[in-house]
């Protein structure tokens, strides 16, 4: 709290110890009383001198200034509420790590080259001889057995495919009801049986297959041939090389995994990552933001991956992407900066958008791979900060950094009721959506244990706001020690359900600024209280006897409060007596305002208090007592003045013979 630290009857005993202290050569009596009259006190206290200059009102926050009038007093309260940006504000959460797997899928297995088998005609005759010939009758053919042979792959279970079989019949007679067995040799498990019926003449040919979906196949098939041969007048040898021709051969084969050359695949898919937002983007330019990346190949050759954000794109308009090589069984992660990227979604498919492409090399050596194996992809989003969002605007809310001011005032004013009051906030709204401002304003008296609070609930629109709170005297009342103001500002549907399906613009350069001004001129009530000053020091010890001290205290008062000024002196700072009291006159308050009224005091010192002047040190200060205008209200004005002015007629006795005096 601010004191008056110079005294209101400042007693000037310096100029009396100099005036009584220097040596007089005067022939004649040897002892002299001399009276001496000292005007000692001259003071005038304005009210303007606790006016604060812009400067240290705008440090503090507060102050008591000047009118319009350049007479007024008024007491202010003023802060700011520095640019509080809401465009950046705007964004989506981080995301969870999002895992799936690019399968190679179905394995293209290269078609081996089909393997010819050529059945004679001696194997066909179980009872032919070498060397033998004759003419050729119907008989049935023997179980004729040969071995088929794959070189590209050892085995496959195949998701689709067939095995092709092409008969050739280079008999002189027809085949007829000719049968055809294939199994592994590995396992004999069956492949599959081609009956061909009917006739097949000499030199005609057939074509038939055998599924191979969901079989396993390895690369040696036993194959069994069954049939029978028609009869005819033509002669034939058994050792001639007529033969029963048969192609076998795999093909169109997908297999779900495989021990097998593979050769180049292309495989790629898609994924999408949710995002948590209230808000729905349709176009957003990134501020801040990043994505990252790991991917692992499974597979036992060479990858070239890429994975791409399709609905982010970089500043050119291309999709951001992250492409490398990954060795068999290698990992690899990246992240990619996002700023200055724009992302774009439906409004109703606020999901990011992934794909994986991966080319496997080609396998020139037996691998087993399965379906299942490709890229395993992990990846996910940071916080995207928008810098410009286009969309559907749910919410968002700024909170306003708590203001806190510290006021001060002078001692003995700590006990003033402001009575007139205006509260204006000034909001600037640098958006093109409305706003909802929910704002609190506090005070704290901490000395008397009280504390107020006004609270504001208002929307703004674009441009300049100036809202004029009601009943801001709940504020000043109760003569605040602290003034604290917290809140929040929101923009969206939230707020405004008629934006719930607008698509808005909002820029991070947009925002919100403001001011908070409390004034009230100091016309106010009060009760009583007092201002005491600090104590000074006054002269030395006098070395002469004085005998006598009258004061005159001649007083002027056109602040508009009443009360007693004491004079208060002594040997001990922390025990002072009473020397003089005097009235502060004041006359009636007519219309808020006093007349300045005049009054004049006679006061004579005992001999215990000229005990006290004759001590040392000796000290001395100033109580002031307000009494109450008993709930009236006054105008405080900068020219209101207490004008004090006091003298003292000194007698003392000065001994000539003494050459202490010399």
């Amino acid at each position: 709290m601010r004191r008056w630290s110079a005294p209101l009857i400042g007693l000037s005993f310096t100029l009396l110890l100099v005036a009584v202290s220097c040596t007089l050569k005067i022939p004649g009596t040897p002892v002299w009383t001399i009276q001496v009259t000292v005007p000692f006190s001259k003071r005038v206290y304005r009210l303007a001198e606790l006016v604060t200059d812009s400067a240290r009102l705008a440090e503090r926050g507060w102050g008591i200034i000047k009118g319009r009038d350049d007479s007024t007093l008024i007491f202010e309260y003023h802060d700011e509420i520095d640019y509080q940006q809401i465009g950046d504000r705007i964004k989506i959460e981080a995301t969870e790590t999002r895992h799936y797997n690019n399968e190679i899928g179905a394995l293209n297995i290269e078609e081996p080259r089909p393997d010819t088998i050529a059945v004679l005609l001696a194997e066909s005759m179980s009872s032919a001889e070498g060397g033998q010939r004759g003419a050729f009758i119907s008989f049935t053919f023997n179980s004729a057995q040969d071995t088929i042979e794959f070189d590209v792959f050892h085995w496959a279970r195949a998701r689709r495919g067939w095995v092709v079989l092409e008969v050739i019949n280079r008999y002189p007679v027809n085949i007829e009801d000719l049968t055809i067995s294939l199994s592994n040799l590995a396992d004999n498990t069956s492949i599959g049986t081609v009956t061909f019926p009917g006739s097949i003449p000499p030199d005609g040919a057939a074509l038939d297959s055998i599924d191979l979906a969901t079989r396993l196949v390895y690369n040696e098939l036993l194959m069994i041939t069954e049939g029978r041969l028609g009869g005819s007048g033509r002669t034939a040898g058994t050792d001639d090389d007529e033969a029963l021709f048969v192609v076998v051969g795999i093909t169109r084969m997908e297999a779900d995994s495989a021990e097998s050359e593979f050769s180049r695949h292309d495989f790629s898919s898609r994924d999408s990552l949710e995002t948590e937002s209230d808000n729905q983007v349709a176009e957003a330019v990134i501020k801040e933001g990043w994505a990252y990346v790991e991917v692992t190949n499974t597979l036992p050759a060479k990858v070239i991956d890429t994975t791409y954000f399709e609905n982010i794109r970089d500043p050119d308009g291309n999709r951001s992407f992250y492409t490398d090589s990954l060795m068999p069984e290698g990992i690899l992660s990246d992240s990619v900066n996002l700023a200055g990227y724009t992302i774009t979604m439906e409004l109703d498919d606020q999901r990011v958008h992934v794909q994986n492409r991966a080319v496997m090399d080609e396998v020139t050596t037996y691998q087993i791979i399965s379906r299942c194996q490709g890229v395993e992809v992990d990846y996910y989003t940071g916080d995207l900060i928008f810098s410009r969002f286009n969309g559907i605007l749910d919410s968002v809310q700024v909170g306003i950094p708590t203001l806190e001011v510290e006021t001060d005032f002078p001692r003995g004013l700590d006990s003033i009721d402001f009575v007139s009051d205006t509260l204006l906030l000034t909001i600037y709204n640098e958006t093109s959506l409305p706003m909802r401002l929910d704002m609190k304003i506090e005070g704290f008296n901490f000395q008397r244990h009280i504390d107020t609070s006004l609270t504001v609930q208002t929307d703004l629109l674009s441009g300049t706001n100036r809202i004029v709170v009601p009943d801001a005297d709940r504020l000043t009342r109760i003569v605040p020690d602290l003034f604290r103001v917290t809140g929040n500002a929101g923009i969206g549907a939230r707020f405004f359900p008629e934006y719930a399906n607008r698509v808005v613009r909002v820029d991070d350069a947009q925002g919100f600024s403001g001011s908070i001004n409390l004034n009230s001129e100091l016309k106010f009530t009060m009760g009583a209280c007092r201002i005491t000053t600090d104590p000074v020091r006054l002269g030395d010890t006098l070395d002469f006897a004085v005998e006598s001290v009258d004061l005159s205290v001649h007083l002027v008062n056109s602040i508009p409060l009443g009360g007693t000024v004491r004079l208060l002196m002594g040997n001990d700072i922390s025990a002072m007596d009473t020397i003089i009291e005097a009235v502060i006159p004041r006359l009636d308050i007519v219309d808020h305002r006093v007349e300045a009224a005049v009054d004049s005091s006679y006061f004579s010192l005992t001999s215990s208090q000229l005990d006290i002047i004759r001590g040392a040190p000796v000290y001395t200060r100033q109580v002031i007592e307000f009494e109450s205008i008993a709930g009236d209200t006054v105008w405080l004005y900068g020219g209101d003045t207490l004008s004090v002015q006091a003298s003292a007629v000194v007698r003392y006795t000065v001994d000539f013979n003494s050459g202490e005096n010399e």
